[in-house]
């Protein structure tokens, strides 16, 4: 068969790229179910709408993998390829927002001298439940 030689030196068929590449699909899928999961039992609406957003984007990416794997269609693996880039910048950016506005709230309190944090979260998820 044909061989390419990896950039961590890795002696690659292409079959046996095609089956690390349908292995790492099996998985992102596991994910795709994880995160469906995790949409039904969390706590607020965004983080629910979040999940939901996250889990269509894995699963369209996992879909068009399979099938731009199975058929060797360049087109589909790019499309695979995008899509995940879009969704690991839209995690990062959103678990960046929430730890960043965690630390701004904590730094607050510690202007304020409230060592009562946990209050102030509390007030602030009611008056977001109203």
């Amino acid at each position: 068969g044909v061989r390419s030689r990896g950039g961590l030196g890795l002696n690659l068929t292409l079959g046996r790229f095609k089956t690390i590449l349908l292995g790492l699909s099996g998985l992102q899928m596991v994910m795709c179910i994880v995160v469906f999961v995790l949409a039904g039992i969390a706590s607020s609406e965004e983080v629910t709408n979040f999940n939901i957003l996250f889990g269509i984007a894995l699963f369209i990416a996992t879909v068009a993998t399979v099938y731009g794997t199975v058929t060797a269609d360049r087109g589909f693996l790019m499309f695979s390829f995008i899509v995940q880039v879009w969704y690991l910048t839209f995690a990062k950016n959103y678990i960046f927002v929430a730890v960043f506005s965690k630390s701004k709230s904590d730094s607050a309190c510690s202007v304020l001298n409230n060592n009562s944090c946990a209050a102030n979260a509390a007030s602030e998820n009611a008056s977001i439940a109203l």
